[in-house]
């Protein structure tokens, strides 16, 4: 069991996230949406938008990146065969701790689904 984030394990195609957006089913959460759906593959897959839209500094952008990505690398195993697109709300200043609870409690939310 690899805990890694190895390429196969990103979305990478435009035509991928479109597909995603278009078909996937989406969970909001107070500061995170997540938009998945099932792979075609046995492996779990994680695309992150993050929009300047709402979270203006780079800075901000990459945190929010940061947690997303750790995030779904430790439920990775639960999300089997699922693709998700993480997008962020409307980026407010909070704990880290408190971004990571409600972003695993929409993973969860896919994982047992």
């Amino acid at each position: 069991m690899s805990y890694r984030l190895t390429r196969n394990n990103r979305i990478n195609k435009p035509s991928d996230y479109k597909d995603i957006f278009n078909t996937g089913q989406a969970e909001k959460g107070k500061y995170w949406t997540v938009i998945a759906k099932p792979s075609d593959t046995s492996v779990a897959r994680i695309g992150i938008a993050i929009s300047k839209k709402y979270c203006r500094l780079a800075v901000n952008r990459n945190r929010l990146k940061r947690l997303a990505r750790e995030a779904f690398r430790q439920s990775k195993d639960s999300l089997r065969s699922l693709e998700c697109v993480i997008l962020s709300r409307r980026y407010r200043q909070t704990s880290n701790s408190e971004l990571s609870r409600d972003l695993q409690a929409l993973l969860q939310k896919f994982s047992t689904s």
